[in-house]
């Protein structure tokens, strides 16, 4: 499939599709689809979610960061985690160094629990990597 672009140059559109369960929609596309939003706007893609399904379309890269962007954010919410702006940002960021795996690899490292039970956990590779010298 191809469009025209407005400079004359022809661009490839993908269509990529993602299956994402119900109980997790609501976390990884945040609240009034900010994350959506966010990912769309950064990525340069258009996304439609219809009956579990999502729609990424755009140019080939693009699409294949989106993509791995999401299937990153619903691992992470389906380990319980909430999904936050700063999530988000971080596996976009990671996905330009193509390192997107390594945001669920953050999730395994427990630091330590609050009293009330809440996992301490790093945020970024280099929080984990100056967790693992001490």
């Amino acid at each position: 499939m191809s469009r025209q672009q407005q400079t004359g140059k022809l661009m490839s559109v993908i269509e990529n599709i993602i299956d994402i369960p119900a109980e997790y929609e609501k976390t990884v596309f945040g609240q009034f689809d900010y994350n959506i939003k966010k990912i769309e706007k950064t990525l340069h893609v258009t996304i439609i979610s219809r009956d579990g399904d999502l729609k990424i379309i755009g140019g080939e890269t693009a699409t294949k960061r989106a993509k791995s962007v999401f299937n990153q954010l619903i691992e992470l919410a389906k380990r319980g985690n909430e999904i936050t702006e700063q999530n988000v940002d971080y596996a976009l960021s990671l996905s330009f160094d193509e390192k997107e795996s390594a945001i669920v690899e953050l999730d395994d490292n427990i630091i330590c629990r609050t009293i009330m039970g809440k996992p301490i956990k790093p945020k970024t590779l280099g929080q984990k990597k100056k967790e693992a010298v001490i």
